[in-house]
């Protein structure tokens, strides 16, 4: 067991028994497991661990902050480019748009 250190909800510090010190009405220790970090919120009386996000959601967040840079119709309008044509497009522009495509490729 583990002493959490809490304000609200928050999880300020965490410490071993016996190593609590005096603090503000506002902040209370509480027992915890020995897994809990400061990343894990304290709600109704018992440690809540964060949701991890799927593998999909966490590909899913990618794909939109790549769509920021080069949108889904500019790789379209790309694709339809000739061959002639794609050689003047900006290599930096080309790379992220192959990036994107690697990106894609890769969905779980």
């Amino acid at each position: 067991m583990k002493r959490a250190l809490v304000h609200g909800t928050r999880i300020c510090e965490i410490v071993s028994p016996g190593q609590e010190f005096e603090v503000a009405p506002a902040l209370s220790w509480v027992d915890v497991a020995d897994d809990t970090t400061d990343k894990d919120t304290y709600e109704n009386g018992g440690v809540v661990h964060p949701v991890q996000p799927t593998a999909l959601e966490v590909w899913e967040q990618q794909m939109e902050f790549s769509d920021g840079a080069i949108p889904r119709w500019a790789e379209d309008i790309y694709d339809a480019l000739s061959a002639t044509s794609k050689g003047n497009v900006n290599s930096v522009t080309a790379d992220k748009i192959a990036a994107k495509k690697a990106l894609r490729g890769q969905q779980p």
